[in-house]
């Protein structure tokens, strides 16, 4: 168990520092110290200033993006849903049509417990007892 813990708490490890590496900020800050001094203050400023400025119309894009998106998904999964359906609606009247064992002829008669499904599914009450015959 001990093992299992150590495992898993060195794959966390390993993930926090694969998104350390993957993450711009980090490799950022050291780097910035490391530059000079004179380019870094001006860079730094532009940095947020141009992502800024795109930001106006990119938010707009991104809602758009969001609606387009979700739009398209939730038109294939109602066309999935409705298929779902149609296919589960047939199969069910497919296996109680064969459930009597009776393939061929269509609707056989169908047995549950005490009852008799007869024709057109009316229910026809039935004694059942292990080792006598059936009364209806």
């Amino acid at each position: 168990m001990c093992s299992k813990l150590t495992l898993f708490l060195g794959l966390v490890a390993l993930i926090a520092a694969v998104f350390a590496l993957d993450d711009p900020t980090s490799p950022t800050s050291p780097t910035s110290p490391t530059s000079p001094t004179s380019p870094t203050s001006p860079t730094s400023p532009t940095s947020p200033t141009s992502p800024t400025s795109p930001t106006s119309p990119t938010s707009p894009t991104t809602p758009d993006a969001s609606t387009a998106t979700t739009a398209a998904p939730s038109t294939a999964s109602t066309t999935t849903e409705r298929t779902r359906r149609r296919r589960r609606r047939r199969r069910i009247i497919r296996i109680r049509r064969f459930r009597g064992g009776n393939r061929r002829r269509g609707f056989g008669r169908r047995r549950f417990g005490g009852r008799r499904f007869g024709e057109g599914g009316v229910r026809e009450v039935v004694i059942r007892e292990r080792g006598l015959e059936r009364l209806l």
